[in-house]
């Protein structure tokens, strides 16, 4: 139960009351004693967000909102901020009218002479929107690796500003001994031996082109296979401007052409 409301008797805390009242976020004050958390006081506004009549809910028990499987690891949260001078940030679900959101809580322990009973406030916010948010950027991002595993072609990024080349895909495995690992430009990446020496000064002005965010053009470049022979390929990439429109990433693609003994068709490719 949320039992007496702590905030009540002089103008300051009807002030407060007023702004629990209408706060986005919703407010909870506990005692934990050992083993025992109580509940001393919820802010209207913790009801609200479950659509609920906070003056229809005054002895309703918080917890039962939450996840059965989350409540241990909420009570292990009001625990340890009871136990240190730390905020305690802690994510958990909640279930009402047959859904289920999330909920962040912050928790810390309020300062006041050592006695048996630890004060906790803890802000709860609604995190829904941020967690649907993340699941589809994880999807997104698998559905990004599941494709790059099975192309042919070589996919690469740049970031720009910190001069780093990461590498994606399983196709890069005909041309280096690791993947998805990163090197620094323009040396970094040379000195593993991938760019044929006929081919570095056509590197070093693709490099120069990255950095400097001039992108659509081909550039035909040689690389040297794990088998040790070369093949040529033509890369083309694609930058991507910060909100100051600096070059930001820049996002590459390099594509098998053919094999090194077709010069004659290589130099149509390089007038073309």
């Amino acid at each position: 139960p949320c039992g007496v409301d702590p905030l009540s008797g002089d103008i300051i805390a009807t002030q407060l009351r007023t702004l629990m009242e209408y706060l986005d976020g919703c407010v909870i004050l506990t005692e934990v004693a050992g083993d025992e958390i109580k509940i001393t006081y919820v802010s209207p506004s913790l009801y609200r967000t479950f659509g609920r009549d906070p003056s229809k809910n005054a002895n309703a028990k918080v917890i039962d909102l939450v996840h059965p499987e989350d409540r241990r690891g909420l009570d292990d949260a009001f625990r340890r901020a009871a136990a240190d001078n730390d905020l305690v940030e802690h994510t958990y679900r909640v279930v009402y009218n047959d859904r289920t959101d999330w909920r962040r809580v912050r928790a810390k322990r309020i300062p006041e002479p050592t006695g048996d009973v630890c004060r906790v406030i803890a802000v709860i916010t609604d995190i829904t929107e941020i967690k649907h948010t993340d699941e589809q950027l994880r999807e997104a991002d698998e559905r990004y690796r599941i494709a790059t595993e099975q192309m042919d072609a070589l996919i690469w990024e740049v970031d720009i500003p910190a001069r780093q080349l990461r590498l994606f895909g399983s196709a890069w495995e005909k041309v280096a001994n690791r993947t998805d690992v990163s090197y620094s430009l323009p040396q970094g990446y040379m000195e593993t031996g991938t760019i044929s020496k006929d081919s570095e000064e056509t590197y070093l002005r693709m490099c120069s082109d990255i950095l400097a965010g001039n992108d659509g053009e081909r550039h035909f470049y040689k690389a040297v296979m794990k088998d040790g022979s070369e093949s040529w390929f033509v890369a083309r990439f694609k930058v991507v401007r910060d909100e100051k429109g600096n070059p930001a990433r820049a996002f590459g693609i390099s594509r098998f052409v053919v094999s090194l003994e077709n010069h004659a068709i290589v130099a149509w490719f390089q007038r073309a």
